[in-house]
């Protein structure tokens, strides 16, 4: 793909996926942000341990999202009204993330379909250890019912769906 992020998606990237409250809460910082590719670190932090000396599970599944996220939202044809939700995704965990690593996760988009996007995301440690491979699938669209919305409304249960 050519051009990369459209203006509304670089913003939605940078303030809404990076510098969302949870984001913010594990530390995660963009590193690399170009056409169908988004790399996010995910610094060391004593929170994000298991107690055994290594990154819990679940901060890296969190940091595969946010990376693969972050490249799903590269397109180009990303406007005002688009929306976009992780439908699902599989990850292998090869290695251990040791206490004191900064740990990357690299996000390249294998293919773009009509409102599903696939991403492929390795996550390596300071060292270039392997720590986890994943495939993540993102649904990116123009508005519908599942998705993020950026007008500082909610979607749940008790609010209208669109």
């Amino acid at each position: 793909m050519s051009g990369g992020p459209s203006p509304v998606g670089r913003q939605r990237i940078r303030d809404a996926i990076m510098r969302g409250p949870y984001g913010v809460h594990l530390g995660m910082q963009l590193a690399t942000l170009e056409a169908d590719h988004a790399v996010v670190q995910l610094p060391w932090q004593p929170q994000l341990g298991n107690g055994a000396g290594i990154v819990h599970g679940g901060a890296i599944a969190s940091l595969i999202d946010t990376a693969a996220t972050a490249a799903a939202w590269t397109s180009p044809s990303v406007v005002e009204a688009t929306r976009g939700a992780t439908v699902g995704f599989s990850v292998n965990y090869l290695s251990p993330g040791l206490e004191g690593c900064c740990l990357s996760a690299d996000a390249t988009v294998l293919r773009r379909g009509g409102s599903l996007t696939v991403v492929d995301v390795l996550v390596t440690d300071d060292d270039g250890h392997k720590i986890a491979r994943a495939v993540v699938t993102y649904k990116l669209g123009g508005g519908g019912v599942s998705g993020t919305r950026f007008d500082g409304s909610t979607v749940g249960r008790d609010t209208e769906r669109r």
